[in-house]
């Protein structure tokens, strides 16, 4: 469930958040923000989407909620955040909520490994739902204190640094995106190649209006990795986006290359890059 998700978030990110991207790059003021995100809660979000359910499922999360709430051990606790996590992601097909429920396991496990899925799962929605600004900085909240625990475990850990950075950057806690992206440079001045870095830089500079940067970090950032994929039509769309049409069509034609074995998704970027501006 979760699983597949992640690989349709690959793809997912540059075709759903984009148009916040290449549109309005400046956020409210911090402090309004800030308010704004701490009237959201777990909570708030579960009785939001509890109007999905059926009468069967509501009555049965109930019973999963009260199981939690009368927990007492950590045993008892993650078996509890378990049975929820699968409830939403595999009953409800909520993995918004699921994967809250997923990383309150994790950290009573203790577990790096599964703080760390959950911190970049979440980190990654942020991303790709970038446009609703006060969920997003409650999710991004959230993933700041799961990279902090994972950091905790793994101080050393490049990887775990940039994406605490990209918290900042997504607004954790109505903080000032330049608070991320100073936590990202660390990353870059020990390793200018480490693509991670270069990518979620790429998104800084977006937020303080500077696409010319962000385009040569993401183009930056595929040419260290060319793994990320999502990276291409992203680039193709941001150098439309700055008037470099020769740069935005040679990478729109990469982009049909390496997906074609899927034509709707190839016809599905060819309208989004037709239709952006």
């Amino acid at each position: 469930m979760i699983t597949k998700q992640i690989a349709v978030l690959i793809i997912s990110i540059t075709l759903v958040g984009v148009m916040f991207f290449l549109g309005n790059t400046k956020y409210p003021q911090q402090k309004i923000k800030a308010i704004q995100q701490s009237l959201i809660t777990m909570q708030t979000l579960e009785t939001e989407s509890l109007q999905t359910l059926t009468a069967p499922q509501q009555k049965h999360w109930k019973h999963l909620t009260e199981t939690l709430q009368k927990a007492t051990t950590d045993t008892a606790k993650i078996r509890a955040n378990d049975e929820l996590f699968t409830f939403w992601g595999k009953d409800a097909k909520n993995d918004e909520i699921a994967v809250l429920y997923f990383a309150e396991k994790a950290k009573l496990e203790n577990s790096e490994k599964n703080i760390t899925f959950a911190a970049n799962y979440i980190l990654e929605d942020c991303i790709t739902n970038s446009s609703d600004f006060v969920k997003t900085g409650f999710k991004a909240t959230v993933a700041k204190s799961l990279f902090e625990k994972a950091l905790a475990i793994n101080p050393s850990n490049d990887s775990l640094n940039v994406g605490l950075g990209g918290c900042y950057i997504f607004g954790a806690g109505g903080s000032n995106p330049m608070e991320g992206i100073s936590k990202v440079l660390a990353v870059i001045t020990k390793d200018s190649t480490n693509a991670y870095a270069n990518k979620m830089l790429g998104y800084g500079n977006l937020q303080n209006g500077q696409t010319d940067k962000a385009l040569n970090r993401f183009i930056n950032a595929y040419n260290y990795n060319n793994n990320d994929v999502g990276l291409v039509p992203y680039i193709a769309m941001l150098s439309k986006k700055l008037g470099k049409l020769e740069l935005a069509n040679e990478w729109l034609q990469k982009a049909k290359v390496i997906f074609a074995n899927d034509p709707n998704l190839v016809q599905q970027i060819e309208n989004e890059f037709q239709s952006s501006k």
